[in-house]
């Protein structure tokens, strides 16, 4: 967008991470500010670090460290939902939902969950 001169930023730092996300440092820039030569200096820069961004290939890494990694990321998701379920089961809604399985129950009325 820089190149189009419709964004007052330019790519500072990349930061390259691993899956489908990136990171980028912005720096701001008074674009009407500047002369021509430094426009056009600035967006050549820019065009640069984006030709590099799309030939960034991260470096192959072995499958244990794969399995390393999506293990972390698993147990991360697991520590989550178990967070979640305990909120749940402390809320009103579930205590009350109980009760009602409860009294289903007791009245002999199916109790498919």
């Amino acid at each position: 967008m820089i190149n189009l001169g419709l964004f007052d930023f330019e790519i500072e730092q990349f930061y390259p991470t691993k899956g489908c996300e990136f990171y980028v440092s912005l720096k701001a820039l008074n674009i009407r500010e500047l002369s021509l030569s430094e426009r056009q200096a600035i967006q050549r820069q820019s065009l640069e670090k984006s030709l590099a961004l799309l030939q960034y290939t991260p470096p192959e890494k072995d499958s244990l460290t794969v399995a390393l990694e999506r293990i972390e990321e698993l147990e991360k998701a697991l520590v989550s939902a178990q967070q979640r379920i305990e909120v749940m089961e402390t809320s009103k809604f579930w205590k009350i939902r109980q009760k009602w399985f409860l009294l289903k129950k007791i009245l002999k009325l199916p109790t498919h969950e």
